[in-house]
């Protein structure tokens, strides 16, 4: 993704229309999905960018890892106190999944990789 992108996001991420009604559908989706789930396991969020949806994940597992591969879009991660960062590509998952992920979030990613069918695999 272009760098000024990223600029976008970090700046309107937290209070634009587009961000805020796509986390209220995320959290839906996902209370009703994941009833009964264990907040124990860990949830990896692919293609993190700023952070922004991390508020969501965290009311379904306590450890919410961001994976981006985008140094600054793991900067604003860190500007909302978020710590557990990867920076690596999407196209390359098989380093950093391990079995204990419960959750693999990837939003607004496929359409920025390659080979969407491998990303999915992994």
């Amino acid at each position: 993704m272009r760098e000024e992108v990223y600029d976008f996001i970090a700046q309107n991420e937290e209070n634009h229309w587009w961000y805020e009604s796509r986390r209220a559908i995320f959290f839906s989706v996902l209370k009703k999905a994941l009833t009964g789930f264990s907040r124990d396991g860990k949830l990896y969020d692919i293609g993190c960018g700023g952070g922004g949806n991390f508020a969501v994940w965290s009311s379904f597992s306590n450890s919410c890892i961001g994976v981006d591969m985008s140094e600054k879009a793991l900067d604003s991660c860190r500007k909302f106190g978020y710590e557990d960062l990867i920076l690596t590509d999407a196209g390359d998952l098989s380093k950093i999944l391990s079995n204990d992920a419960s959750l693999v979030t990837l939003c607004d990613v496929l359409e920025h990789v390659e080979d969407d069918k491998r990303v999915l695999q992994e």
